[in-house]
């Protein structure tokens, strides 16, 4: 009986060592699969980060871009007003000069009447 105890036993332990091998198996299965997960995750991870640097790179290049424009645009504004300042000013000596002597179509309407005046009299005296 001591030999089949012996032999029972010794079948018990090759089944827990088959038992304790699968798990061990399991188990590094288990860590390779998360270690697999992790090297993907991390790719993913280092992916992304490439992806906000370009579009750090294109908002900064943007940025320069919208302060030229803002640049331009004050630039504009004030060569308008410096304009619209010499446009009001124009505006005023016209009026000035308008109020104070007679337009320039009817100055030169005189002379031609004028000329014509002299041209006559100067028709009768040699004629």
């Amino acid at each position: 009986t001591f030999a089949g105890h012996e032999q029972c036993t010794g079948q018990t332990q090759q089944q827990q060592l088959l038992s304790h091998g699968t798990e061990v198996e399991e188990l590094e299965a288990v860590v390779d699969e998360r270690e697999r997960g992790i090297r993907e995750t991390e790719q993913v991870i280092t992916e992304i980060n490439e992806i906000f640097r370009d579009l750090y790179a294109l908002v900064d290049e943007q940025a320069c871009s919208v302060d030229h424009v803002v640049c331009d645009i004050d630039s504009a504004a004030a060569t308008t007003s410096q304009a619209e300042e010499e446009v009001s000013a124009l505006a005023v000596e016209t009026d000035r000069v308008s109020s104070s002597s007679p337009s320039s179509s009817t100055k030169y309407l005189l002379m031609f009447v004028v000329g014509i005046f002299l041209f006559i009299f100067l028709l009768v005296l040699v004629g």
